[in-house]
C-alpha cells in the first residue's frame, strides 16, 4: 500500500480509502500509522456480522450486541475521523472497543471463569 501519488494519476479506491484521514502535513510514518488503522478497522468490522450472527445462532444475543456495537462505532468513528483528521481520538476510540467488544461478550456468555481456560491455551507456547 503506498500513498496516492501527488501526479494526478487515479489512486485505487483502496489507496483513497486508506489515506482519507491524511493531511497534506502528515509525515510518511503518520500517514502509515493512519492508514493501517484505518484499513484494520474497516477489515474487522466487514466480519462483525458473521461473528455476531454466530453468537447470536447460537443462542448468545447478549454476547451478539458486542461485535454489532463494534460494528457501528467503527463506522461512526471512521467517519468522524475522515472529516476530523483527529488521528488520537480516533485511535482511543478504536483501542477501547477493540478492547471492550471482548470483554463484553465474555461477560454475556457467563463470565471468565467459564472461559478462562480458552484464554489459557496459549501459554505453553510462549
Amino acid at each position: 500500500m503506498n500513498a496516492p501519488s501527488k501526479s494526478g494519476a487515479q489512486a485505487s479506491w483502496l489507496d483513497r480509502l486508506a489515506f482519507a484521514g491524511c493531511t497534506a502535513q502528515d509525515s510518511e510514518e503518520e500517514r502509515r500509522k493512519k492508514a493501517v488503522l484505518t484499513l484494520t478497522s474497516l477489515a474487522k468490522c466487514s466480519v462483525c456480522a458473521i461473528w455476531y450472527g454466530a453468537y447470536y445462532l447460537v443462542g448468545a444475543p447478549l454476547a451478539a450486541l458486542g461485535p454489532i456495537v463494534y460494528q457501528a462505532l467503527t463506522i461512526i468513528n471512521v467517519a468522524v475521523f475522515f472529516r476530523s483528521k483527529d488521528f488520537a481520538s480516533f485511535r482511543n476510540i478504536q483501542t477501547a472497543a477493540i478492547l471492550l467488544a471482548p470483554w463484553w461478550m465474555h461477560l454475556a456468555i457467563g463470565g471468565y471463569n467459564h472461559s478462562a481456560a480458552l484464554l489459557m491455551w496459549p501459554l505453553p507456547f510462549t
